[in-house]
């Protein structure tokens, strides 16, 4: 069985990727091609998802390290977009934040395509914009993006433990993003 990759908002592809016989590695370089050719329609989707990215929120249960990697990410993806994103400790939603949306929508536009797929892919499987940033611009590796967009959730198992349909899940999101890296660095989509 193969193993289930990306969704992205076209389900002629999705059909036509469940009946091929292509490696995964083809599957998400063809996953990669179409998401370029729906960037417009892409970017308005991703757009308003960067005030509530994942990587924003963090609860008293993150440890010091984390929050303090995940500052660092944030103010990674902060100077490749020219953002001001901030952390936030709790659900409320930052008004900085919510004010930033245009100038992702400027960055997200410019992107080069192949570069743009690899934002969107991974903030889908992530719930993160700027996981997808910070993997596409190659600032964090696919295992370092997965961690700090699943800091919260892992946390919290530590805590509370998990089971094997959460790991399972895990795992799947992790390898798809690995893979994805893999086929970018495979086939150069993350040179200039």
């Amino acid at each position: 069985m193969r193993p289930r990759i990306f969704l992205i908002c076209c389900p002629e592809v999705l059909k036509i990727l469940k009946e091929s016989r292509m490696t995964v590695g083809e599957q998400i370089l063809t996953q990669v091609q179409e998401a370029a050719k729906m960037k417009q329609e892409l970017v308005s989707l991703l757009v308003p998802f960067a005030a509530t990215d994942t990587l924003l929120y963090l609860s008293d249960v993150s440890n010091e390290k984390t929050q303090k990697e995940v500052g660092d990410a944030i103010k990674s993806a902060n100077e490749i977009m020219g953002t001001k994103f901030v952390p936030v400790l709790g659900v409320e939603v930052c008004r900085q934040n919510i004010e930033q949306q245009e100038i992702v929508r400027q960055y997200l536009e410019k992107t080069d395509d192949y570069r743009f797929a690899v934002v969107y892919l991974t903030a889908t499987e992530l719930r993160s914009v700027l996981a997808g940033v910070l993997l596409a611009n190659r600032a964090l590796s696919a295992d370092d993006v997965f961690r700090l967009a699943f800091a919260e959730e892992l946390a919290q198992q530590e805590r509370w433990g998990k089971d094997k349909e959460t790991k399972k899940r895990q795992q799947a999101i992790k390898q798809k993003i690995i893979e994805l890296e893999k086929v970018c660095n495979e086939r150069s989509l993350f040179e200039n």
